[in-house]
């Protein structure tokens, strides 16, 4: 309940009181501000939105991203990549700021100092938008924690709210495809420099099957998250006779497990590997594969394809063999139907052979 007291000439004291909590005081110079006040309180206490004048006055953006490190990003499957971002925002001049003080303005500086600054991977250009919009869902991430009954760091989104001029470039689906002899000549170029003879052969099966690189070879232990092995040989099934079959795979991204039907290729590269070894079927790093590809695809020629861009290969393969979409979605994972369209990119020359 709030009371207003005079308390000499402009000087009108607004306490308001809640049980267990101190009184909320302030003073304002005439009764007409101090009443407009009270109630909009009042109404923020009924609601449960009221926030601490100390607390927002006191947490940083760094502070409470290390928050949302601990109590969000450790469930996310993604934590490892998740963390990288965090990391590299916690030492950027934004995080400094009160959380509750970052308008939309600071969120168009943010995005404007990024598009300037050199990219991690070729110094030669600037951060992508696609590596800003992941950024930036981040930040909406965030403060949708921040503005919450349970944090009440702030009151809005500013990450939603940024100037036109700043919004980033829509997605666009990776189109890179396999060209000409590219495919022979970066096969050749892994079998040639690949130190880790399972290498070539991860990327031959990603090539048929579609399979995530995490699907292959698992993933390495995180915060909260065991190691996963990938694909191992109780997960595998050949039937000799008719030269035909499956991988079972329990941990995907999607959560949901899925059986991978193996063509006669990928037959052949796993059946080949029987008797090799118990356990995990393909041993490499993450970082190892993907330095390998990046490696080949140089001696090669090949600008602008990594390790998923085989993905969109093998699904454009699929859709273009006749499957359907619900079939070609059974193999990849995809969340959906829209998720296949947007990953197969057909060949004109394929289309024009059928018509």
């Amino acid at each position: 309940m709030a009371t207003i007291i005079e308390r000499g000439i402009g000087q009108y004291q607004v306490k308001i009181r809640q049980a267990g909590q101190k009184p909320i005081t302030k003073t304002f110079r005439s009764k007409k501000l101090a009443e407009g006040y009270a109630k909009a309180v009042e109404t923020d206490i009924e609601r449960g939105e009221y926030i601490p004048k100390a607390k927002v006055e006191a947490i940083t953006l760094d502070a409470a991203l290390e928050r949302y490190t601990r109590e969000v990003t450790c469930h996310k499957k993604g934590e490892r990549q998740e963390l990288v971002r965090i990391t590299k925002m916690r030492k950027h001049p934004l995080a400094k700021m009160i959380v509750s003080q970052i308008e939309s303005s600071d969120i168009d500086g943010y995005i404007a100092g990024r598009r300037a600054d050199a990219s991690v991977r070729d110094p030669a250009k600037t951060v992508s938008d696609a590596t800003i919009r992941l950024e930036l869902m981040l930040l909406s991430s965030f403060f949708e924690y921040a503005r919450s009954k349970r944090w009440g760091y702030c009151r809005s989104n500013p990450a939603r709210e940024i100037d036109r001029d700043s919004r980033l470039a829509g997605s666009v689906g990776k189109e890179r495809r396999l060209e000409g002899g590219e495919e022979d000549k970066l096969l050749s170029a892994l079998d040639q420099s690949c130190r880790n003879r399972d290498i070539p052969d991860v990327v031959r099966l990603a090539l048929h099957t579609g399979m995530r690189q995490s699907e292959i070879i698992g993933k390495t232990a995180t915060s909260t998250r065991a190691a996963t092995l990938g694909v191992c040989w109780d997960d595998v099934t050949l039937d000799q006779e008719k030269t035909r079959g499956v991988i079972v795979l329990r941990d995907t991204k999607s959560g949901k497990g899925r059986t991978i039907p193996l063509n006669a290729a990928a037959y052949e590269l796993v059946a080949s590997r029987e008797g090799q070894g118990e356990g995990q079927v393909y041993k490499a790093t993450q970082d190892g594969l993907i330095r390998a590809v990046a490696a080949a695809c140089k001696v090669a020629g090949m600008v602008g394809f990594t390790f998923h861009s085989l993905r969109h290969e093998a699904t454009s393969r699929m859709v273009e063999r006749g499957l359907s979409i619900l079939e070609v979605q059974a193999v990849t994972g995809h969340s959906s139907g829209e998720m296949v369209r947007h990953y197969a990119h057909l060949d004109a020359m394929t289309l024009a052979g059928k018509l």
